[in-house]
């Protein structure tokens, strides 16, 4: 080891026309390979000092790697990105927000600030720095929270297909869909207990409308209920003023948050780079191999920026 350099580990590629080494030694999950999310250390530099050994610079180690946090939207659980996770070869982890799955909670009393909180903590308790923070339809409410205050934790933003009213404003004023609007203005929200989930013949036209049966069927089988009181709380964007690199995944059939409305958003936030998927609203569900293959895109992207 005189006099030598070694680095070991997987050096991942981004570029178009280098795509990287043979990923053999990732799990396979059947029809393709998966990174371990468990191993953290996929780079290393080993310098021989003479006198001293073999040292590793820590500096030089990322521990954990770039991560893609997915924050799902209203109604669903962290379960609704199941199949795109299956497609990713990024690091990837799927959040619960309170009143559901791992973060049980009362949702009549939730707010955008729980939710915000819970992602944060997620964040932290992971120890996570580069994150890919990703959020879809009304994790459009929490994404610039989130944003706002752990920044430096963050290497970029994405947002598909989320509802982004204007700062100031509520989701209830910004929906389109008007069956969507009238069952929030009239959801419960001082009783106890949650709100209803909507009706199944609405959620398919809103949710399903580029699905099969069976995806359909499974799109329902994974909805629960949804807090009404945080689409009635005002915007906030300040957090989006923080120097953090975003992107819009513009979904082009979806009928609940419209290519209009979502070009609305884009707008309202500012410097936001878009690509188009040709997708109903839960692309993560209808077309999770091409949204899996958008977000390691821009995982590679955001991993190669100064």
């Amino acid at each position: 080891m005189d006099g030598c350099v070694l680095i070991t580990g997987e050096v991942d590629r981004t570029t178009e026309f280098e795509r990287g080494m043979s990923p053999i030694h990732q799990p396979s999950t059947g029809s393709d390979r998966q990174q371990d999310a468990l191993v953290l250390d996929n780079q290393a530099l080993v310098v021989h000092v003479a006198g001293r050994g073999q040292v590793t610079p820590s500096a030089l180690i990322r521990s954990p790697p770039m991560t893609l946090l997915l924050v799902h939207g209203g109604g669903f659980s962290s379960s609704c990105w199941d199949r795109t996770v299956t497609h990713l070869r990024s690091p990837a982890v799927a959040v619960d927000l309170p009143g559901r799955g791992s973060r049980p909670d009362d949702l009549a009393k939730v707010t955008i600030d729980d939710f915000a909180a819970a992602v944060v903590s997620e964040i932290e308790s992971r120890d996570l720095h580069d994150v890919v923070l990703v959020g879809h339809s009304l994790a459009g409410l929490t994404l610039p929270r989130v944003v706002g205050r752990v920044p430096e934790r963050l290497a970029g933003v994405v947002f598909v297909s989320c509802c982004v009213p204007p700062h100031g404003r509520s989701t209830l004023e910004h929906l389109g869909h008007q069956e969507v609007r009238e069952l929030a203005e009239h959801a419960p929200i001082s009783e106890p207990g949650p709100p209803a989930v909507l009706d199944a013949d609405l959620a398919t036209a809103i949710f399903c409308n580029d699905m099969d049966a069976e995806t359909t069927a499974y799109t329902l089988s994974i909805m629960g209920p949804e807090s009404a009181g945080v689409v009635r709380e005002a915007m906030d964007l300040s957090g989006m003023s923080a120097p953090v690199p975003r992107t819009w995944a513009r979904l082009t059939r979806d009928v609940i948050v419209t290519p209009d409305q979502q070009d609305a958003s884009i707008a309202a936030l500012g410097e936001t780079d878009v690509v188009d998927l040709d997708s109903g609203h839960m692309a993560m569900i209808s077309r999770p191999r091409e949204l899996a293959a958008i977000l390691d895109r821009l995982h590679g992207a955001y991993a190669t920026r100064p």
